[in-house]
């Protein structure tokens, strides 16, 4: 097929061939148009075959592209075809052909074709992209190109640079031809490495490497170009296509048939005949045996090039018939060598194939064959020698051209040999040797023909710009001088490769041999002659340096001995090529060594050759002449290295070496123009910076952005910029530099990083000054206000900063400019113009803080930069992408306008308006329009996040930026409601400009809401009412909607919101229901409809799917609302089907359904509520949400390992939404229907249960669903309001019962429990205005059974609400019931008989007694509830907050609450209701007298009413009963158990010795696992004092069999306390004899593995603690240190141990090399790290006992980590062991009641008298440490540490701060801990405080006990890391935390108060009499929560900045030279 316009195709081509492809894509493709595309090919007609003409042929061709680019479909029906057009082809009739005869027409159109075209097809199998379309590829989509500047339209005229990577190379070496265009032109001295060819011309010898081809051309314009023996840039075949044997000698028999002298005779005749005709368009055919030939040998040889094992006869006759083939067509060849043989004649009409290169082509495929077929080594090194001496035979320079082919193949032929048979390496690698160096005669005419034509001025090196029409095509000679010399060398490579299989030496023999030729060769040629020898050497011992590298010494060798000893000695010709040699072996990626040197030597070049040009006289000539005639060629070399360099490491490596030596150029050049400032300017010299200026630009345009520099790189960086703006290179409009350096510079700037420094410490702007190349003081005052005029024209002299510019220095000025320019450049260079880096600089903290206003600067040089990107953006031509990159950035701006820091946001503010104001249509674009209100509702959403935490950066939805939260809530609110105000600004102006456009995309925007939350959404409110406010359908007062902020989401904002959510959901199903109804064609697809919607509801509901879930219900409901009848199934699945998905979104989306219903099917209201109503009931058995079970939480006073001490809230959430829901719906009924007020009332008596104090309460007590349970119950109460009604008894039960439970701590958040509050402060008052309905009158007759007008309950509504409770029963239609009172002396039995009331007033006197009980217990929980909500603050930072509802609880609460007589009744009165809510009440009430004395009693005269609540049995055992011996005390063997600590409280000075507080406490303590056990430890042992009957001991004996570890424990606490001294001499009286009885019996006791494990734990830790007395002799220093580090080398880790202090982790190693002896003279305390695996303490006993037994143990169970210990000796820790008791008791509280505080109870165990081990605390340092080590406040060290203040980090730390501050202010306080210097105190590395060292506590204190320390150290730095000042919010957070940290842990005063109790008699310093009474009353335990509040407040205003902690911090400095 050939084209009469070569790249042009027909019209009709285009088209079927896009056809076939558009049908390609299509998965699957229609069969009939496969049959539409087979019948545009050409078809049989009747008797006369096919018919084809050019439509047909490219038919064909689209048919065969279809098939291979659609994956073969429909296969069978096209190769079907093309196999039966095949065979018909030589009857086919040629429609555009001229008939000649038939027969010879047919054989040359039908058998001739196809035997070639399936010869070639047979060569050329390939698994990759076929080469078919490669012929015929997809057309290229022109994608349009966007307008450049008018200043940047020269961009494309680069220079650019000859390349320097050879053919030969060009697979050994990287290559990026996109990167760079290399030109070459001619070069003498570098005549082997030119580009040959030229644009406009190809010669028919150029390789493939060097010439670009394109298939669809080549094969269609070049006459026999499908016959040639290689294809040029095609897909690299695999060969994947074998043939087994017997096919091969099949294709072999039928070549030596073919071949045949009779068979090429015959087809020579026709060929000659037809061709004579001249009538066929495509047959250049004279003759066609030299074809044949051709192609037949080339089938043979790429069919048997990678066969293996093939039998020796097959080869032996394949070598015979090619050896015969060559000679003859050597013989040919002979008769042809004359010129008119080698030269096509051009004087025929018809072109035709030259037969004599066909025949060239022949013998050398050949000669391949027999390469191939060589058998043994004599057989190859014979036709070494044949070879060699064909390619060295003295041809013409014209028939060497010829025989190009034969010549090449030659060569490959011996390194074929070579590869093949290795011993005959040397051979080969001599003859190529001869043929380079001595040299060859052909090499040598080749290059004497291509030098004697060129011109001396041709022979010089220039560096060119591209398109330069001067450049001319190097000659074919030269291309065949190139061609042969750069095959020869690559052989001569792989000849080496092989030889170094056989010997070692072969390289370096090469390198000895070549150089020895080479001076022989010179010797023997003339002069003129040597340079080629000279120039063959140098490039080939490149080529081998380059691909032999990873042959040891050979790079190197050559390098040295070569290379670098002959360049520039003396300087020739010859050094450029030497430099291109040295820039192929930097990009061949050698050693690091090698790549340094050549680096250096790069560099010394450039920079002597630019110093020569500075200097003067001898100098300058001497510099000169060694290395500036080279120079060009090393930037040269420099550009390909920059274009081809590989790897992302080594383009920054050499990015930092380039810029390196273009600051040393720069600097060169400023210094000597200081030398000779009347001869030189610095500028003068920038041409030798500005040459490397697009060497720089070649790499950077390779490498992404640059984001997060290395310091070095940014400095010089900066000093790039530096240099470029002195020597003007980034000014374009001045004209002293060529144009493609500023273009180049812009391509710099593009991917250059950010100039700001990653540290943003805020002394970076002072230390600018010295961060350059160029000081301040080497500047002239005159260059500098150069400079400082520069800027301020830049800036256009803005008056503002006028001042601040005239003070810059120049370091400064450099900045600014730099700043200016780069990211100016950048803007204008980019693709993309992006000024989003900008804003990086507005936002660095050391620019904001520099106290010469630099951020002024930075921010008009912002404003410059924008106004560019305006420009740019403006020239863009108006489509999508210009519209995505303004999208971009008004996101972005969007989202700054919201920025934490007000001058962030006044930038985005005034950006934003710019913005707009050129580009309006941003105003009414959709994706910024959803960016602005999905910003709001982020906003919106943040305020009710927890201000207090660390500020959360929230996502904006579908765009990449994110929104950092302000710490305070009034700081969100401002933000909030200044946005809204913008917006609603934007909105409007929108809203004027396309108001319908606008009104689109709002409405858009609110149909593709997410509408997982109904309830509000801000940014929806807006867009509703703004779209409202333009159509006069709202008022349009300004700020309206933003007001609506101020409130938190409440008002119209949340209503407009759910309204547009509901209405849109309606909508939205409505049509989907609609649609889905109209394909219904009869009912039973209706209810084949209906299963599929409730079925798919179950689904979602197994999968736990709420979106699924969510749709279903919509649809449900829908298809409800379009059926006309009562669908029973639906109306019962929408209201139950969210039981089984109990969830707020559930529930809230259910209840939106409900209203649906309701409005839209009125109908259905009483069907409805009875299932609504049914589905509650089922809410309630099912216990959800408020019906919880009672969760078994953990006691944190009883914590054990696993356990889950975090809080465990139930869902109450559902429940709301639902109780919202019924509330509205009771308010309609009461004046539409009574059947519903009856429903609903039946509904409550089956909720409101009538028993109170129920151990398994039906409605939870938790304190997080007291508002809940309170909105419930406020329904129930506004019911029976004003009507008869019995249901009252169960509200009042109802609300006692929540008091019948242990008061908890709130865990809901700041919103939630404002909510909870209100409901409880709304039923208070509900509650209290009842009283007026109490009246005998309205209480009634119980047997009236009738509701209020007469009308009874339906008998069809009783017969739907089924009852699930036995409580009541239903008489008449009305439930009869009594008051709650388990008193009813007042009922005679006569009156119950006769259920009539005698005395109705009695029932209203209880009903108040009840109601001023309850009233009481709800106030006081509401005040409480303040506290937790509002925490008192300090004067002057707001008032507490209180309502006219709030006023009347307070005043009730002061006239009918402090009486103790009235509580005397009510305390009975509870009691009487409840056992259970008498005995809670003093967890409630702390302010009452004689309380607990009423409660105790109520106890004792009944204690089996409460045994079953620990916390009761306080009232009964108290110490007065139990040395009373009271005879109820015998309950007590029954009672509930109690924590650990208060049953050890029984073995206490506490109370009196009793046996069965004994048994008690023995059984109770039993009933724990031991370790909980393990915990309490140190009080067991003081039990054993007061175990006068021997329980106590029996307890241990059994703990510790139950427990080794425990035992273990135990043993070492024992051995601790037999003696009240630390030397261990004086005995404890109490103790000693009792402690060494009881461990002989434990340790007796002890056998097989517990015996073994026993023994192993306490011998490997008796010789760790031994090391103490081992280096207790050695002096302190460096002695006891070696001596402790001798010691641990020879201590030995036995398997299964542990540290005492780390009873949980196992010991795997010892790190030897960390003892470290502490600062102690008299004892010998020492440090060492262990390698621990925390596996906890089960796990570790069971490791334990198993390696004692010999069994494997698991190593995989926990992590590994290195524990430090600290081995005291001399020291009685038992104090510290207390107070982290303490400690760790009160961070179990904290985790309990949900408060983040941090406390970390590091371990201490004591082991024996005077000795212990110390958990050290991991990854922190003492105050003191940090103190010496940086000269800097707590504050500073943050800021260091974390980074400034508003980064994540930074607040992150200082929430950690706060959080941990307030826990140890707490435990400081409460325990009164003492010595508090900066030695005590730790920080970690996330920012928490931690205490240490608890030796002074209590009544002890430093000084003799003088108590001079204030009750917390809360010094200024503190407070400074705190926000610097009592009114910032994170002090204020600390305070708050504080206070209810405090409230925390007061209701387990007592358990705290008996721990210590328990140590009382243990003789520690902390113990002085008056402990545990200071103790208690530090507790406060009168005192009501608010009071508490208040006096904890008045603790920390005390502690703040006292005097008292600066003087002891002070003192500590000058005694212990602690920092402070």
């Amino acid at each position: 097929m050939t084209l009469d316009d070569p790249g042009q195709q027909s019209f009709f081509s285009k088209c079927v061939l896009q056809r076939a492809r558009t049908l390609a894509r299509m998965k699957p493709p229609p069969h009939e148009e496969i049959e539409k595309l087979l019948a545009l090919c050409p078809g049989e007609s009747h008797g006369s075959g096919f018919r084809i003409d050019q439509r047909g042929q490219d038919a064909v061709v689209a048919l065969g592209v279809f098939l291979l680019e659609s994956g073969q479909q429909h296969q069978a029906t096209i190769l079907q075809y093309l196999l039966r057009l095949l065979r018909a082809l030589p009857k086919a009739v040629w429609l555009d052909e001229k008939r000649i005869t038939p027969t010879d027409l047919a054989l040359c159109r039908g058998p001739v074709a196809v035997l070639l075209g399936l010869s070639r097809a047979l060569g050329r199998s390939t698994s990759g992209e076929p080469l078919f379309l490669s012929i015929f590829p997809k057309p290229i989509i022109p994608t349009p190109v966007a307008a450049e500047p008018p200043q940047m339209t020269k961009k494309k005229s680069f220079s650019t640079y000859r390349p320097i990577i050879p053919r030969s190379l060009s697979s050994t070496l990287p290559s990026c031809p996109d990167a760079v265009s290399l030109v070459s032109v001619d070069s003498e001295r570098d005549g082997g490495l030119r580009t040959l060819g030229g644009p406009g011309k190809r010669h028919s010898l150029m390789s493939q490497q060097s010439v670009p081809h394109d298939p669809k051309i080549y094969f269609f314009q070049k006459y026999g170009s499908s016959f040639g023996a290689n294809f040029p840039q095609l897909t690299q075949y695999d060969h994947t296509l074998v043939f087994p044997v017997q096919h091969l000698q099949t294709v072999l028999a039928n070549a030596k048939k073919l071949l045949a002298k009779e068979v090429l005779a015959t087809l020579d005749g026709v060929a000659t005949e037809v061709f004579a005709s001249q009538q066929v368009k495509m047959f250049p055919y004279c003759t066609l045996r030299e074809t044949l030939n051709l192609v037949l040998v080339t089938l043979l040889r790429e069919l048997l090039a990678y066969q293996q094992d093939l039998p020796v006869p097959f080869t032996k006759d394949v070598q015979d018939f090619v050896k015969g083939l060559f000679l003859s067509g050597q013989t040919e060849l002979a008769v042809q060598q004359n010129e008119s043989g080698v030269k096509t004649d051009t004087n025929k009409k018809m072109p035709s194939i030259n037969s004599y290169r066909i025949n060239v082509q022949a013998n050398a495929a050949c000669i391949d064959l027999l390469v191939w077929a060589s058998a043994d080594e004599s057989e190859a090194e014979s036709l070494c020698s044949r070879l060699t001496e064909k390619a060295n035979v003295h041809h013409g320079h014209r028939l060497a051209l010829a025989h190009m082919p034969l010549l090449l193949v030659c060569l490959e032929g011996l390194g074929k040999l070579a590869s093949k048979f290795p011993n005959i390496a040397g051979t080969c690698i001599n003859y190529l040797q001869d043929f380079l160096v001595s040299p060859s005669p052909i090499l040598l005419k080749l290059y004497r023909q291509q030098s004697d034509l060129l011109t001396p001025h041709q022979a010089t090196l220039t560096v060119k710009v591209t398109g330069d029409a001067s450049s001319r095509p190097a000659s074919a000679s030269a291309t065949a001088f190139e061609k042969l010399r750069d095959t020869a060398i690559e052989n001569l490579c792989v000849g080496l490769k092989a030889g170094l299989t056989v010997d070692a030496n072969t390289v370096m023999a090469f390198i000895s041999s070549i150089s020895s030729r080479e001076k022989a060769g010179c010797d023997r040629l003339p002069e003129s002659d040597t340079i080629v020898i000279s120039n063959n050497v140098v490039v080939a011992l490149g080529h081998v340096a380059v691909a032999l590298k990873d042959s040891p010494r050979t790079t190197e060798t050559i390098l040295h001995q070569c290379l670098l000893q002959r360049f520039c000695r003396p300087p020739s010709p010859l050094d450029t090529l030497i430099v291109d040699q040295l820039g192929c072996m930097l990009l061949a990626k050698n050693e690091p060594k090698v790549y340094d040197e050549i680096m250096e030597q790069f560099s010394k070049i450039i920079l002597e050759a630019s110093s020569g040009t500075y200097s003067t006289g001898a100098v300058q000539d001497q510099r000169m002449k060694q290395y500036r005639h080279v120079a060009t060629a090393v930037h040269n070399a420099l550009a390909n290295i920059s274009a081809n360099i590989q790897g992302e490491a080594e383009m920054d490596k050499l990015l930092l070496r380039l810029l390196e030596l273009f600051v040393k150029l720069g600097l060169a050049a400023k210094q000597n123009s200081e030398k000779h400032p009347a001869v030189l300017k610095a500028s003068s010299s920038a041409g030798n910076l500005g040459v490397l200026i697009p060497v720089i630009a070649m790499l950077v345009r390779r490498l992404p952005p640059i984001k997060e520099p290395k310091l070095r790189m940014l400095k010089l960086y900066r000093d790039f910029w530096l240099f470029s703006i002195v020597m003007g290179f980034t000014q374009h409009e001045s004209g002293l530099w060529p144009p493609e350096w500023h273009h180049a510079v812009c391509d710099i700037a593009v991917t250059s990083p950010l100039l700001l420094f990653q540290t943003k410490h805020r002394s970076e702007m002072k230390e600018l000054k010295y961060t350059y190349a160029v000081r301040d003081d080497s500047v002239s005052v005159s260059e500098l206000n150069e400079l400082r005029q520069q800027i301020l024209s830049l800036l256009e002299h803005p008056a503002d900063i006028t001042q601040v510019v005239n003070k810059l220095t120049f370091a400064q000025c450099i900045f600014v400019l730099s700043v200016y320019r780069v990211e100016a450049l950048r803007v204008k260079g980019s693709q993309e113009p992006n000024f989003q880096p900008m804003f990086e600089y507005l936002l660095d903290p050391a620019i904001q803080n520099d106290k010469y206003d630099m951020w002024l600067c930075i921010n008009r040089v912002s404003e410059k930069v924008f106004n560019i990107f305006l420009e740019r953006v403006s020239q863009r031509s108006r489509d999508e992408h210009r519209e995505k990159l303004l999208v971009l950035h008004a996101q972005f701006l969007l989202t700054h306008f919201n920025h934490t820091q007000v001058l962030i946001r006044r930038v985005a503010d005034k950006l934003l308006s710019k913005l707009v104001d050129r580009f309006p249509l941003l105003l009414w674009n959709g994706k910024v329009l959803r960016t602005l209100l999905d910003i709001l509702q982020v906003l919106g959403y943040s305020l009710q996040l927890d201000p207090n935490e660390a500020n959360p950066t929230i996502p904006i939805p579908d765009t990449p930026f994110s929104i950092t939260l302000m710490d305070t809530l009034e700081a969100r609110e401002r933000t909030v409601s200044d946005f809204a105000a913008r917006c609603q600004g934007i909105l409007q102006e929108a809203m004027k400009w396309a108001p319908e456009a606008t009104r689109s995309y709002l409405q858009n925007y609110q149909t593709h809401l997410d509408q997982t939350n109904l309830s509000s959404h801000s940014g929806l409110a807006l867009a509703t009412e703004s779209v409202l406010q333009y159509a006069g359908l709202k008022s349009s007062a300004p700020g309206s909607f933003t007001s609506t902020f101020d409130k938190r989401h409440t008002g119209m904002s949340e209503l407009t919101s759910s309204f547009m959510k509901n209405l849109s959901l309606r909508t939205h199903y409505q049509g989907e229901i609609s649609g889905l109804l109209l394909m219904a064609e009869d009912d039973s697809q209706r209810e084949r409809l209906i299963a599929k919607v409730l079925g798919d509801i179950t689904a979602a509901c197994e999968k736990k799917s709420e979106l699924e879930f969510r749709q279903g219900l919509w649809r449900a409901t829908g298809l409800m609302i379009a059926d006309k009848g009562i669908p029973r199934m639906l109306l019962r699945c929408v209201c139950a089907s969210c039981l089984n998905l109990f969830t707020e979104d559930t529930v809230e989306n259910s209840t939106a359904c409900w209203h649906w219903i309701l409005s839209a099917r009125h109908d259905l209201t009483l069907p409805f509520m009875q299932e609504m109503i049914a589905a509650w009931q089922q809410s309630v058995d099912r216990r959800l949400g408020l019906f919880s079970k009672p969760l078994n939480e953990v006691n944190p006073l009883a914590a054990y390992e696993g356990c889950n001490l975090e809080p465990h809230v139930p869902q109450f959430g559902p429940h709301d939404i639902w109780i919202k829901f019924i509330s509205e719906r009771i308010e309609i009924a009461k004046y539409d229907s009574d059947a519903q007020v009856a429903m609903f009332a039946c509904m409550f008596h089956r909720t409101l249960h009538m028993t109170v104090g129920n151990p398994d309460a039906k409605i939870s007590r938790h304190i997080g669903a007291g508002g809940t349970r309170f909105r419930l119950l406020s329904c129930a109460l506004t019911l029976i309001q004003g009507s008869k009604n019995v249901l009252r008894e169960r509200i009042y039960g109802a609300c006692l019962d929540y008091f019948c439970a242990h008061r908890g701590c709130p865990t809901q958040r700041i919103a939630r429990l404002q909510e909870d509050f209100n409901a409880l402060l709304n039923f208070w008052n509900s509650l209290h205005a009842d009283k007026k309905y109490l009246k005998a009158s309205d209480i009634g007759d119980f047997s009236s059974l009738q509701y209020g007008g007469g009308a009874s309950l339906s008998p069809s509504v009783a017969s739907e609400l089924r009852s699930t409770s036995g409580e009541f029963t239903m008489t008449n239609g009305w439930i009869n019931t009594v008051p709650l009172s388990s008193n009813n002396s007042t009922l005679s039995k006569k009156s119950i008989r006769s259920k009539r009331l005698i005395n109705p007033d009695i029932y209203v006197k209880d009903y108040l007694k009840k109601r001023a009980l309850i009233l009481s217990l709800l106030a006081i929980e509401i005040r409480t509830m303040k506290v937790w909500l509002q925490p008192p603050q300090a004067a002057g930072q707001g008032a507490e907050v209180t309502t006219p509802q709030e006023e009347a609880l307070v005043k009730w609460l002061s006239v009918s609450f402090n009486s103790p007589k009235s509580w005397y009744g009510n305390t009975n009165l509870a009691w009487s209701i409840s056992p259970a809510l008498a005995v809670y009440l003093p967890s409630r009430i702390h302010n009452v007298q004689g309380l607990e004395g009423e409660i105790s009693q109520l106890v004792r005269d009944n204690p089996i009413a409460v045994s079953h609540i620990p916390d009761a049995l306080q009232y009964l055992a108290t110490s007065e009963n139990i040395y009373a011996d009271i005879p109820e005390l015998n309950y007590m063997l029954t009672w509930a158990a109690v924590p650990p600590v208060m049953a050890l409280a029984f073995f206490s000075r506490q109370y009196s010795p009793h046996p069965l507080t004994a048994q008690y406490a023995v059984r109770v303590l039993s009933s724990y696992p031991p370790d909980t056990l393990l915990f309490y430890i140190p009080q067991l042992t003081q039990a054993l004092r007061y175990d006068t009957m021997g329980y106590v001991i029996e307890l241990i004996k059994l703990a510790g069999k139950k427990s080794q570890l425990l035992l273990h424990q135990l043993i070492w606490n024992m051995e601790t306390n037999k003696f009240r001294d630390e030397e261990g001499h004086e005995k404890d009286a109490d103790l000693f004899e009792g402690i060494e009885n009881l461990e002989k019996i434990m340790i007796a006791n002890l056998s097989g593995p517990a015996k073994q494990f026993y023994e192993r734990e306490f011998d490997f830790f008796g010789k760790v603690t031994n090391i103490s007395a081992t280096i207790k002799p050695f002096p302190k220093g460096s002695e006891r240190k070696k001596a402790c580090l001798d010691a641990l080398t020879e201590l030995k880790v036995s398997p299964g141990c542990y540290l005492p202090s780390n009873p949980d982790s196992v010991i795997l190693d010892i790190d030897r090399n960390s003892g470290t002896p502490m600062q102690s003279a008299a004892k010998a305390p020492y440090l060492a790290r262990f390698k621990v695996r925390k596996c906890g303490i089960m796990e570790l006993e069971k490791q334990g006992m198993a390696v004692s037994s010999g069994q494997s143990v698991s190593t995989s169970i926990g992590p590994a980590l290195w524990q430090a210990a600290i081995f005291k000796v001399g020291d009685d820790v038992r104090q510290d062991m207390l107070a982290l008791q303490v400690i760790s008791l009160f961070k179990n509280i904290f985790q309990t009641v949900g408060l983040d505080l941090f406390l970390y109870p590091y371990c201490v165990v004591a082991t024996s008298p005077g000795c212990g081990v110390i958990e050290c605390v991991p990854n922190a340092k003492s105050r003191d440490q940090i103190g010496r080590g940086t000269d800097t406040g707590m504050c500073q060290y943050f800021l260091d540490l974390y980074g400034d203040e508003n980064s994540p980090k930074f607040q992150q730390a200082r929430s950690n701060f706060v959080k941990s501050m307030a826990a140890y202010s707490i435990v400081g306080f409460l325990l009164q801990i003492k010595d508090r210097h900066n030695g005590n105190i730790m920080l970690d590395t996330d920012g928490h405080i931690i205490h240490i060292d608890f030796g002074f506590m209590f009544e002890s204190s430093p000084g003799g006990n003088l108590g001079f320390e204030p009750d917390i150290k809360l010094t200024e730095e503190m407070l400074q890391v705190m926000g610097g000042k009592v009114e910032a919010a994170p002090f204020r957070w600390f305070v708050e935390l504080c206070i209810k940290g405090y409230l925390a842990v007061r209701p387990y005063r007592e358990a705290i108060v008996s721990l210590v109790s328990l140590m009382l008699d243990t003789g520690l310093p902390c113990f002085r009499g008056q402990t545990i009474r200071q103790l208690r009353s530090r507790f406060t335990p009168q005192s009501t929560e608010k009071e508490a509040a208040q006096y904890m407040l008045s603790i920390i205003q005390h502690s703040h900045l006292n005097w008292r902690t600066r003087a002891y911090d002070r003192l500590q400095y000058h005694t212990n030279q602690i920092p402070y």
